[in-house]
């Protein structure tokens, strides 16, 4: 049984567009736990750390030392869609020892179910107030912080959010 607890939002499935090449470790590419989707019950039965909530949550504490060791690199020429199921562990890689950078455009795929038809909702009241998206509490107050404003049409943009 699938429970959304406290999340704001349920995303299954997240992802990104690869902007640059991300051919090893070395540029901050992404790394997983490959097959953690078959593995997820069988890790939390036997597991006995405590077990952080929510959509994410970091693996940088010694806690999850086991899920850091069984992290894989993934190979992403520029252009490529990388997917994964959100049960999957992952981070960007923790040493960056090259001259370039990670670029990559993220996705959200938001199945439509009433918990994310409230949040599609919320982020289009917030929009067209010129407020941060409430997916994101405590950081800017208003869309213009992150340096772009409101110049498109929202008229044309409103089916999107409700």
């Amino acid at each position: 049984r699938l429970d959304l607890g406290e999340l704001k939002k349920w995303r299954p499935i997240q992802g990104f567009v690869a902007l640059t090449d991300h051919f090893s470790a070395e540029h901050g590419g992404l790394k997983v736990v490959r097959g953690f989707h078959r593995q997820f019950d069988d890790f939390f039965r036997d597991y006995d750390g405590p077990v952080e909530a929510g959509e994410f949550f970091r693996m940088n504490s010694v806690k999850y030392a086991k899920l850091q060791k069984q992290c894989q690199f993934v190979y992403a020429p520029a252009g490529s869609l990388v997917c994964w199921d959100n049960h999957i562990p992952h981070a960007t890689c923790d040493v960056l020892s090259g001259n370039d950078s990670r670029e990559v455009v993220y996705a959200s795929f938001l199945p439509d179910c009433e918990l994310n038809r409230h949040y599609a909702q919320d982020q289009w009241k917030a929009l067209t107030k010129g407020q941060s998206p409430p997916a994101f509490p405590g950081e800017a107050t208003t869309i213009k912080h992150y340096g772009f404003g409101l110049d498109w049409n929202l008229e044309e943009c409103k089916h999107l959010f409700i």
